[in-house]
Order: structure tokens, then sequence, then C-alpha cells
């Protein structure tokens, strides 16, 4: 659960994460994900989140989510 939303049968899939520590230390996730997605299509839209997570080792992390993508994209080609 990368966004904060507890997936369920019906909720949306956040797939393909890549985790690195910037030159501060500082943990950073990209991943793609359907929150946006609608259901009633039979499309699968996709966008790109970025969380950058600062203070990681303490009780109150800063967590900095940002959905990259301007659209959401159709994510069919990522099979």
């Amino acid at each position: 659960m990368l966004h904060g939303i507890t997936p369920d049968a019906n909720g949306p899939d956040q797939v393909l994460p890549a985790i690195v520590v910037d030159g501060c230390g500082v943990p950073c996730l990209i991943w793609y994900d359907t929150l946006n997605d609608d259901p009633f299509t039979d499309e699968t839209e996709v966008d790109v989140y970025f969380a950058r997570i600062r203070d990681f080792a303490t009780p109150n992390p800063n967590v900095t989510v940002i959905r990259l993508s301007e659209e959401s994209f159709v994510g069919s080609y990522l099979n």
C-alpha cells in the first residue's frame, strides 16, 4: 500500500514501485497507480506518483506525494 488507500477487490492497483535514497539520505519512491481509473470503462487508466519521505526514522515522518502524470494514460501496454 503505497498511497494510503487500503486496496480491496475493487480498489486501485499500485504497481512497479522503485525506491532510491537521494544524496541527502531521504528515501524516494515512484510507482504506477490506478487510483484515478474509471471502473466503468474497459480501459485501465494509470498515473505515475512520486513520494519523498523526510524524517524517515522518526515517529512522525513527513511524506510528500506528488502525481507526476498530467493526465491519466491507458496502461494496457505496461503488461
